[in-house]
């Protein structure tokens, strides 16, 4: 099996600061055009959350804001949200590209005190037990009971990245999953309906790989230096899995 993913996630921290612009800022920043959707909460106080969405190519986007922080986010598009099967991402190392392919676009509209990529990765199985197993054998070769359900190991392991001279937290969690997704029919003669789609065993695995925070804003060359060292270990604990995070 192989990893796949249902989203991933780059994140922009910084000072919070009154009048920060809301989501369609930096959407139009990135797309050049109006959102599919946009949702605002809150506005003009300090609770004030903001997101906007769209299909933009092959994927679904994200971009949301809140109090000294952006996020933008890739999920898999329409097509496969609609398709009956896991709505995934198949091919990461392409949407890690395109991720990092905005991200510098973000960067240039807001400068970073703190960076993260996250990854949310899945890998299907046909029944529990076969995740279970296959959870075992993630985490170093575990034995696992056999009547274990409900399994999760989570670990951060800092690195210190020395061609940015970043230290990065490394947190990762693998855990076994049973996920089931509602299938929406948009050509019901009543209208749209929806029901549950078939329960999908597996195991899932979380990266989250971020710096520790920074005392003044990076520049934009040194955000994008600490953006690409970010990714390229969030593909190396993907494809090193527990072994590389633990040694």
């Amino acid at each position: 099996m192989a990893w796949s993913a249902q989203t991933l996630q780059f994140v922009i921290f910084f000072t919070p600061r009154l009048g920060q612009p809301d989501a369609l800022q930096p959407w139009f920043k990135l797309f050049g055009t109006s959102p599919e959707n946009f949702q605002r909460v809150g506005p003009g106080t300090e609770q004030e959350q903001s997101t906007a969405l769209g299909m933009v190519g092959n994927y679904n986007f994200m971009v949301s804001a809140t109090q000294g922080r952006y996020d933008l986010v890739i999920s898999p598009n329409d097509e496969a949200m609609t398709s009956g099967s896991t709505p995934l991402i198949p091919d990461v190392d392409t949407a890690v590209a395109v991720l990092l392919a905005h991200a510098e676009s973000m960067l240039d509209f807001q400068p970073a005190l703190r960076l993260a990529i996250v990854a949310q990765l899945h890998e299907p199985y046909d029944t529990e037990r076969d995740a279970a197993e296959a959870f075992g054998k993630h985490v170093g070769g575990l034995s696992v009971p056999t009547d274990g359900i409900d399994l999760s190991l989570q670990l951060n392991v800092r690195k210190h990245d020395d061609g940015t001279d970043q230290t990065m937290n490394r947190l990762c969690r693998w855990s076994t999953q049973r996920l089931q997704f509602m299938m929406v029919n948009m050509d019901s003669p009543t209208g749209p309906s929806s029901r549950p789609g078939p329960l999908i065993h597996g195991v899932g695995l979380l990266v989250d790989i971020n710096t520790l925070a920074s005392a003044q804003e990076f520049e934009k060359g040194k955000a994008l230096a600490i953006t690409n060292a970010i990714a390229g270990e969030v593909k190396k604990i993907i494809s090193g899995g527990y072994g590389y995070v633990a040694s």
